[in-house]
């Protein structure tokens, strides 16, 4: 199975989130809080950065780029998730046995932007 990335289209979902207030959160824990600002690609990350309202300083954050993109009426979801890119659960055991851990905070899990 291969992803094919044009089709996630990131530049929309991140077009509408930009100049609005957005809290990133991974399994309930806030990643990042703010108002965002500007964002870039760069190599296989996404650099979001947020303005702090009470500093007025300006804050970066690097998020990879995700293998699945959703979005409903609470917000939208980055998928990290092993089992979304291999697409099924004999491939995902093989290619788990094949790497060896790692201490990202996105390994195997879901970001989830709010818009507040």
């Amino acid at each position: 199975m291969s992803i094919n990335y044009e089709s996630l289209n990131y530049t929309d979902t991140l077009n509408s989130l930009l100049q609005k207030r957005i809290k990133l959160t991974i399994n309930g824990k806030i990643v990042r809080q703010g108002h965002l600002v500007l964002y870039k690609f760069k190599n296989f990350c996404i650099e979001l950065q947020f303005k702090n309202t009470k500093e007025g300083k300006t804050r970066k954050t690097e998020i990879p780029i995700p293998f699945c993109v959703t979005s409903d009426i609470n917000g939208i979801e980055f998928d990290y998730r092993l089992d979304t890119l291999c697409g099924d659960t004999n491939t995902t055991d093989i290619f788990r046995s094949s790497i060896r851990p790692t201490d990202s905070k996105f390994y195997n899990k879901r970001l989830n932007i709010e818009i507040l």
